[in-house]
């Protein structure tokens, strides 16, 4: 006889309607991508489509993170599915800083701790433009 093990913590209900997966899950309901009630159970379903559909579910990702992904018009999502050797994305590229940079904090970016105990920080208002004067 098997039982399920119980979670260390499950989070109180307010913070699970505002977490980035419901959200996520409801982004997918209004556009069509996901049935009504889906929301109910979202790992679960999540997970059971990210298998089944791996390309819609990577590509909804994209999409709602807002990911800057240089395409080829009409490129697929996932060329090959062998594995290992799966394919993703062929032919896109990606700006790593553009990605990094999006961020709009004020706060510290970087943070260098040197073997002496030395410590260094970079704010992201420094970061960005550093990166600036390189490009």
């Amino acid at each position: 006889m098997t039982t399920q093990p119980h979670p260390a913590w499950t989070p109180p209900a307010d913070l699970v309607e505002a977490s980035v997966l419901r959200d996520y899950q409801a982004w997918l309901v209004a556009r069509g991508l996901r049935p009504a009630g889906a929301e109910t159970e979202p790992y679960a379903d999540l997970h059971r489509w990210s298998v089944e559909r791996p390309e819609e579910f990577w590509g909804s990702l994209v999409d709602y993170f807002d990911v800057p992904l240089e395409r080829p018009p009409g490129a697929p999502v996932l060329g090959s599915r062998a594995m290992p050797g799966a394919q993703w994305f062929p032919g896109s590229t990606l700006n790593y800083a553009d990605v990094v940079l999006r961020h709009r904090g004020d706060g510290v970016a970087v943070v260098l701790v040197v073997e002496d105990g030395t410590r260094a920080e970079l704010t992201w208002e420094d970061l960005r433009g550093q990166v600036g004067a390189v490009a």
